[in-house]
């Protein structure tokens, strides 16, 4: 069973949530020196029930603004950072999957050790999440 921080999050889950589920990349869109941004190695790789992305992440946003979450993911951070300059972006890198197909992807795409403490310009904290 989900925790749900806020009502407006249960209620984006109830209406947008699908059969299929998505994976995704949430990636910095401004100027890198000697890197690519785009890459999936880099920024955030995640799985969910609904393409509507960017909803969720300002809700989520939210709710930490609110104090309703005890901690802020390093995705939000920054989601929260680059939003406002329109330098951040996702794309969905596979669709129309079962979960467990979703969460095998996202394994691969950052495996155990993957985190922010390998590299900063990867935001993934922990597998899964």
């Amino acid at each position: 069973m989900a925790k749900w921080y806020s009502e407006e999050m249960k209620m984006f889950h109830t209406i947008h949530k699908e059969a299929m589920y998505y994976v995704y990349h949430w990636f910095y869109t401004g100027n890198a020196k000697d890197w690519n941004p785009k890459e999936l190695k880099w920024g955030y790789v995640g799985v969910a029930p609904y393409p509507h992305l960017d909803e969720r992440y300002r809700i989520e946003s939210k709710e930490c603004a609110l104090g309703l979450r005890n901690r802020k993911r390093k995705v939000i951070e920054m989601y929260d950072l680059f939003k406002p300059k329109n330098k951040i972006s996702f794309k969905i890198v596979g669709m129309n999957l079962s979960r467990k197909e979703a969460l095998q992807i996202e394994q691969a795409l950052r495996p155990e050790g993957y985190t922010t403490a390998l590299d900063q310009r990867i935001w993934n904290e922990v597998a899964g999440g």
